[in-house]
């Protein structure tokens, strides 16, 4: 969103966004912070090489402090029937458990993390896993690692740098 120098927009104001949600429904957000900065660019197709290099370079530091969860109202959910399951097209398969707020790593440049908005599960994902769009939302949190700054539904196909394609998906543990 652009908003000009001076505007009405106020701490507390709710605003609807209806537009490229992978569900296309219109959200509310409300206005907690207020403040300048420089603008947030946000990406129409897929991330340019140029934009995954750079958020990867602070591949170190994807550190979310506990109040941004709160700030965002991610809460911390562990679920012990559930998993997470990720299926490479090279036929590679990681199962993770069910718990939001902690990044899980498939390795050095592929990690992301489950979390929750409002009992839905949504990830985000590593700049070098975001190459599909797809399935994204068009979002950034703020006081969130840019590295870690990509936000997709439960059940996105992931295509990483490299062309390989994952699928995610949420199901039920085996004998629970």
């Amino acid at each position: 969103m652009k908003f000009e120098e001076k505007c009405d927009i106020r701490v507390g104001d709710t605003l609807k966004l209806s537009a490229s949600l992978p569900d296309q429904t219109i959200k509310d957000i409300e206005i907690v912070s207020v403040r300048k900065c420089k603008p947030v660019y946000v990406r129409s197709d897929h991330n340019p090489p140029s934009s995954i290099e750079e958020a990867m370079k602070t591949v170190d530091d994807v550190e979310v402090k506990r109040p941004t969860f709160r700030l965002h109202g991610l809460p911390f959910v562990t679920d012990k029937t559930r998993q997470v399951v990720i299926t490479s097209d090279k036929g590679e398969v990681w199962k993770f458990p069910y718990r939001t707020n902690k990044v899980f790593y498939i390795d050095e440049k592929r990690f992301f993390m489950l979390l929750e908005s409002q009992h839905i599960p949504m990830l985000a994902v590593s700049a070098f896993l975001s190459k599909n769009a797809k399935h994204e939302y068009r979002m950034k949190m703020s006081d969130w690692p840019d590295v870690l700054n990509y936000f997709f539904t439960s059940d996105a196909e992931l295509s990483d740098c490299e062309g390989i394609t994952y699928q995610v998906r949420i199901e039920e543990k085996p004998g629970k």
